[in-house]
């Protein structure tokens, strides 16, 4: 025996590196007299291998053979480059899902932040504290992201992965299926700190974004969240052109269908074309025909020269750098314009299993209220400030100022949403 090994108090044949802290076990039988490196640091590990080992000695010794196949040590990193290789495969309702192209990067980062630090080692090693200690490297090591909340999502990436071993039969079990969380719900800031207040507010940041002609697509796109709740994703691929319901942006009546999230079941395609919120396609419309004739996109690119839409992004760093040089006096984010939807819904007494559903919220109404905090009582009784979408004088919509310049039609004032 080496004398860099000292025997773990308690446990049979157990014995512990005084360099690495590695298990070994102590293997003496007929066959065998050698001291083997269990290759984890976790004793709890180190417990389950030598009793499998044991079980296999008494096996024998009672002529019983066959009945336990050996289980081959399966590697974190071999476990995430298969999950990579199969394309990040989830399932929701019994359904096979892949990321669309935004999640995917999200996903390939954590993988490779991942691998920095369990490297070599072995899933039968994970623990909540070796899980503990992944968020403390992170913390010390990685820039990117914001802690808690980030490392929760890489570590689901991982269990992610370990189920997809054991489908593929690589695993008997996730070790991790269930594990303590770092990112506390309670302590997120809500985006509704994020959004503007009321109608006045919400053309007043929208009037602000068109002062700059190379971001009006942004103001547009910032009124139309607000008005119809939509991710931004699901915004800037409507056209102005669609010719079916396959295409998102094609209107046939009070309805445009839209295309969801990729992270967002179907189960609602289409958004409903409020009163107010016709008033602000028709602006856009207008807008759009003089501006960008040849871009098929609702929400251009300011590149002429190429039809696409505007990045996803832009609109974000957009409020930000206006936030950071004083124009505006809070911070507003493009998630905050949704926000602003679901309080303007709750304001006229609408129950949150409907705005959910207009929101195309599969995680319903939790995520809602977590998302976009409570509501107050009295507005479940409809006694809500009942906010609109459209300031009560069109000379204080965004765009009048824009309009009259370009010789467009500013718009009606029309009735508020009832409903």
């Amino acid at each position: 025996m080496s004398s860099n090994l000292k025997k773990v108090q308690g446990e049979q044949y157990l014995y512990q590196h005084v360099d690495n802290h590695q298990y070994y076990l102590r293997k003496r039988t007929v066959t065998e007299d050698n001291d083997c490196s269990l290759k984890t640091t976790s004793i709890k590990q180190a417990r389950s291998l030598r009793d499998r080992w044991a079980n296999e000695q008494m096996n024998r010794r009672l002529g019983i053979t066959g009945t336990q196949k050996s289980t081959v040590r399966l590697r974190i990193d071999k476990a995430l480059d298969a999950y990579h290789r199969a394309g990040f495969p989830d399932t929701l309702r019994g359904q096979m899902r892949y990321p669309g192209e935004k999640h995917l990067r999200t996903q390939v980062d954590a993988v490779v932040t991942l691998n920095r630090f369990f490297k070599a080692k072995h899933v039968d090693e994970l623990d909540q504290d070796m899980l503990d200690k992944y968020l403390t490297w992170r913390e010390k090591n990685v820039a990117k992201g914001d802690g808690a909340r980030t490392t929760d999502l890489e570590l689901n990436t991982l269990s992610k992965a370990l189920d997809w071993a054991v489908r593929k039969k690589k695993l008997d079990a996730n070790p991790i299926a269930t594990r303590t969380r770092y990112h506390s719900y309670t302590e997120a800031r809500h985006c509704k700190t994020l959004m503007p207040t009321d109608a006045l507010d919400l053309h007043g940041i929208a009037a602000i974004l068109f002062g700059d002609p190379r971001g009006e697509m942004l103001s547009w796109q910032f009124l139309f969240e607000a008005n119809f709740g939509m991710r931004t994703d699901e915004t800037l691929q409507l056209l102005m052109d669609a010719k079916n319901p396959e295409e998102p942006g094609f209107v046939t009546g009070e309805s445009m269908y839209v295309r969801r999230a990729d992270k967002a079941d179907r189960i609602n395609p289409c958004i409903h074309i409020h009163p107010e919120g016709r008033v602000l396609l028709d602006a856009i419309t207008a807008w759009h025909r003089l501006r960008y004739p040849n871009n098929s996109f609702m929400f251009p690119g300011r590149n002429r020269k190429t039809a696409q839409a505007v990045d996803e992004c832009s609109l974000t760093r957009r409020l930000e750098l206006l936030f950071k040089n004083g124009i505006l006096t809070r911070k507003f984010t493009s998630h905050g314009c949704r926000a602003y939807y679901v309080t303007a819904r709750r304001s006229w007494g609408i129950p949150d299993s409907q705005i959910a559903w207009e929101l195309n919220q599969i995680g319903g109404l939790d995520t809602l209220r977590i998302s976009y905090g409570g509501v107050p009582p009295s507005w479940l009784d409809g006694r809500g400030p009942k906010l609109t979408w459209l300031p009560e004088k069109k000379e204080d919509y965004a765009w009048h100022a824009l309009f009259l310049k370009l010789g467009l039609k500013v718009g009606d004032v029309v009735a508020p949403t009832t409903v």
